[in-house]
């Protein structure tokens, strides 16, 4: 039986296991999340996958966070061919390596409107009925459908399971 708190301490405990540190640069990394200064990128990718993995591994696939973000990231693994190498690049803090194994898939473009989308909605998690988290949540599944669509027009059938995963928060 997993309480709240202890949900969240596994969490938090998630957070403390993909972190380093970089003295050279002074760059702090964080699973997905990268900061220098007061600059950060990665936020939302990280916090939705945090708690994506905190729910596989501690409550039985529940969700009790950030419910929008993780949505997205179940959407932006699906581009990989195995989620144990979304895992591996969480815990080596690699973003580069997620950013390009998804410019496989899409533009340059597509890509940072993803990652800066994310960490937009991140911003909107803590305001539960916002039309802006809701709209931008949904902006990011079209568009992650969208990209899905165009690179498997061949299999037809993994592309509706796609498009109900998109749509599951109607």
């Amino acid at each position: 039986f997993w309480t709240q708190i202890n949900v969240n301490l596994v969490h938090e405990m998630l957070h403390m296991a993909s972190y380093m540190y970089d003295g050279t640069t002074d760059t702090h990394f964080h699973g997905f999340m990268q900061q220098r200064g007061q600059a950060i990128i990665g936020r939302g990718l990280n916090e939705g996958y945090t708690e994506l993995m905190n729910s596989r591994l501690f409550t039985n696939g529940k969700v009790t966070a950030y419910k929008r973000l993780v949505r997205i990231v179940k959407l932006i693994e699906e581009f990989f061919p195995n989620p144990h190498i979304v895992s591996h690049y969480y815990f080596t803090c690699n973003l580069p390596a997620v950013v390009q194994n998804l410019r496989r898939y899409c533009t340059q473009e597509e890509t940072n409107e993803i990652l800066l989308g994310l960490d937009r909605l991140y911003e909107y998690e803590y305001i539960p009925s916002s039309p802006l988290a809701v709209t931008l949540e949904t902006q990011l599944a079209s568009k992650l459908y969208s990209i899905y669509q165009r690179n498997n027009i061949a299999e037809p059938a993994k592309v509706e399971a796609f498009k109900q995963k998109a749509s599951e928060n109607k």
